[in-house]
């Protein structure tokens, strides 16, 4: 589990990513806001000999319109769903199975607690949509989100196997 002493390790990981990845590709504020949601379930984080290699969120919620393909898709209401967010490995630390660890790990965490498992992700990450896809999940749809800022988003939406 992610603890608030791991929060800092967690925001340099998030700008390694960024750097490497561009994800996020818009940024709400600082990394640290980013990734620390008021309607966050649980967040675990993986080490590496002590170090803080990667992270993932589950939430609530996540883009209006995900959460609308995501429940059309499962027959359930979006109350039932339970979003995998902010799966971040350092670039250094990947082709080790820990994005595939972090994964399952939130995603059996929602199933736990009786939610169905979802995520979106923007269209052009292409490692992040291989790693869910080698994983099993199904792509329920595309969406196009817009946020508070007017900026739009092209994102794939997936289901838990």
């Amino acid at each position: 589990m992610r603890t608030s002493r791991d929060v800092a390790a967690c925001v340099a990981v998030a700008k390694e990513v960024h750097d490497a990845d561009g994800y996020p590709r818009f940024l709400p504020g600082d990394f640290e806001s980013f990734l620390v949601r008021p309607d966050t379930i649980n967040a675990w984080v993986a080490e590496e000999d002590g170090i803080v290699v990667g992270q993932v969120s589950l939430h609530r919620s996540t883009m209006r319109e995900a959460m609308a393909c995501a429940s059309s898709y499962a027959g359930v209401g979006p109350e039932n769903l339970a979003v995998v967010a902010r799966l971040m490995v350092a670039p250094a630390s990947r082709g080790h199975r820990i994005g595939e660890s972090l994964l399952e790990t939130s995603a059996e965490h929602a199933r736990g607690l009786g939610y169905t498992p979802m995520l979106d992700v923007v269209t052009s990450s292409h490692h992040a949509i291989e790693l869910y896809e080698r994983c099993g999940w199904t792509r329920a749809g595309e969406v196009r989100s817009t946020l508070s800022s007017g900026a739009t988003l092209d994102e794939f939406v997936y289901l838990c196997p």
